[in-house]
C-alpha cells in the first residue's frame, strides 16, 4: 500500500482521480505526503496535497485498495495516472470511511528528490 502511496507522490496530475463534469480548469496537485499506518486495528491513509480535486481522496483509496488486493499492479497503477482518464480510476471507496482532520494555510510543499 505504500508503495502504491509513494508512486502517487512522483505525479501532478491527477486527471484520472477527479470526477467527470467538475468545473476545475487544471488537475495539477501536489501531493506533499501520502502513507497507509495501522491505528487502532485500522487501516488508514493520510494524505496532504496543496489541494484536492472533487472524489480524489475517494478514487485513490479505492484504486489504491485494488493494488493492496493484488487485482491491479503498481505498473497499472502508475498508467491509470498516465491515462488521464477517471474513467479508468475506482470511485467505489464509501464516504462514510473519509475524514477531513485538518486544513492549514497557507500550504507548504517541500521539494522532492
Amino acid at each position: 500500500m505504500n508503495q502504491a502511496a509513494e508512486l502517487i507522490q512522483q505525479y501532478e496530475d491527477f486527471t484520472s482521480f477527479s470526477k467527470r463534469n467538475t468545473q476545475v480548469h487544471t488537475y495539477i496537485c501536489q501531493i506533499g505526503q501520502a502513507i497507509w499506518q495501522m491505528e487502532d486495528n485500522n487501516l488508514v491513509f493520510t494524505v496532504e496535497a496543496n489541494r484536492f480535486l472533487r472524489g480524489m481522496v475517494r478514487a485513490l483509496v479505492a484504486t489504491m485498495l485494488k493494488v493492496s488486493r493484488g487485482t491491479i499492479s503498481l505498473q497499472q497503477l502508475r498508467e491509470i495516472i498516465e491515462s488521464k482518464n477517471c474513467g479508468n480510476a475506482d470511485f467505489s471507496a464509501p464516504a462514510k470511511g473519509l475524514f477531513l482532520q485538518q486544513v492549514k494555510y497557507p500550504y507548504k510543499l517541500t521539494a522532492v528528490q
